[in-house]
């Protein structure tokens, strides 16, 4: 299913969508390791991107988790598949910009976003 009611974009399509940036740096965890890989920083309905202190595999499948400020619909996080779609070396040397765009995301998953993107994200 794709997230997106115009179906899977081209990231070259990505920047129509407004970024919207994060009040905060919610945590972002790879699921199966357990490990925090980054924190939130934007957010649009085909993705996000993080500031990590490590490199992310660019063309990377992840099954990641995003720590959500306070529950909602009896959530503490949200669960789902991502891909890097690009990293780079951040302004600050000491950490990376990555960039990944959602995957088979679930009606659930996308309310979640909403109601975060809605409540504690900054609208520019």
């Amino acid at each position: 299913m794709s997230f997106f009611s115009k179906g899977d974009m081209e990231m070259s399509d990505k920047r129509f969508l407004k970024r919207k940036k994060s009040i905060f740096y919610l945590k972002v965890e790879d699921y199966v390791s357990g490990k925090e890989i980054g924190r939130l920083v934007d957010i649009t309905d085909l993705g996000f991107r993080i500031i990590t202190g490590s490199s992310v595999a660019t063309g990377k499948e992840l099954v990641l988790t995003i720590e959500l400020p306070e529950a909602f619909e009896g959530r503490e996080q949200i669960l789902f598949k991502a891909t890097c779609m690009y990293n780079t070396k951040d302004v600050n040397p000491d950490y990376y910009s990555a960039g990944f765009q959602f995957k088979d995301i679930t009606v659930g998953e996308r309310n979640v976003i909403f109601w975060l993107s809605k409540n504690y994200i900054f609208q520019e």
